[in-house]
């Protein structure tokens, strides 16, 4: 009997500097996880309704909007969301969220990811 590969889980990543995006999705992959990454709302927006992701890192202020609107979607989803962040520490909005601050150490945001996926909370 042949033993098959447990498929990858699956991240989704959006942030809209294209180098913290690449740098952040070759990160993730060498963690093990399969990376969709993203630069602009309305395409990871159109991605994730056609399929859910195991777990999202989003960057909060994407070209002037916010990802709130989307950590809400995926969330009422049960995707849990981790947030990247460069200045927003202090929103309202991100009380009680995994948040972590830009740049992210990768130490924290592997054990981010690896509580969000197995739904344990600080």
């Amino acid at each position: 009997m042949t033993k098959q590969a447990l498929p990858k889980p699956r991240v989704l990543l959006l942030e809209d500097d294209a180098l913290i995006n690449m740098d952040t999705a070759q990160l993730l992959e060498g963690m093990g996880y399969a990376v969709q990454s993203y630069m602009h709302l309305e395409p990871c927006f159109a991605a994730v309704r056609n399929e859910l992701p195991d777990a999202a890192v989003l960057d909060v202020n994407i070209a002037g909007a916010t990802s709130y609107e989307l950590a809400d979607w995926l969330e009422k989803r049960r995707v849990p969301v981790i947030f990247l962040t460069g200045f927003e520490l202090e929103d309202p909005l991100l009380r009680g969220r995994a948040t972590c601050s830009k740049p992210c150490e990768t130490a924290l945001l592997r054990k981010l990811i690896a509580d969000a996926l197995t739904g344990e909370r600080d």
